[in-house]
């Protein structure tokens, strides 16, 4: 899954924006809903806080509980940390952004803005250094993968 999100974000900076119809068609179903709104926004909210705790797990390192490095050379675990680190945080900030957008779209009752994860990516990419943001998200969850390998082979027991 992180593969495909890395993907998607690497192409939408390189291809920039272009909304689909079935996007906006999902997205104005949701919000033609009885509280359609309001589950929009709850939505969002929900992201903008997973979002949240993704980036200050990484930014705290609170994910070392998580993996035993003992077996590495000490340089080996500096960098699974800082990869690690990064990968959390620009995970986090992917969050934040998807969840931005998806709650601004609810606050708004702007069917045309609330078009899921492909739609946000690609609204990004349309923003000054919209292409530059979007790189480095698809680099740090590519580094996420990182982490997973790590935890998969070296889970603390």
């Amino acid at each position: 899954m992180y593969g495909y999100l890395a993907v998607l974000t690497a192409r939408a900076a390189v291809a920039g924006a272009g909304m689909r119809t079935d996007e906006q068609e999902s997205a104005r179903g949701v919000l033609g809903l009885p509280f359609g709104q309001l589950l929009v926004v709850a939505a969002g909210v929900v992201t903008l806080v997973i979002g949240g705790y993704q980036v200050q797990k990484g930014w705290r390192a609170a994910f070392a509980s998580e993996l035993d490095l003992a077996p590495f050379d000490p340089r080996v675990r500096r960098a699974l940390r800082w990869a690690c680190q990064v990968a959390f945080v620009t995970k986090g900030v992917a969050f934040v952004l998807v969840g931005g957008v998806l709650a601004w779209a609810g606050v708004t009752v702007d069917a045309g803005q609330a078009t899921g994860l492909d739609g946000a990516v690609r609204a990004i990419a349309t923003a000054r250094y919209g292409p530059e943001l979007l790189s480095a998200i698809a680099v740090g969850i590519g580094l996420f993968s990182v982490y997973c390998f790590a935890r998969a082979r070296h889970p603390v027991s």
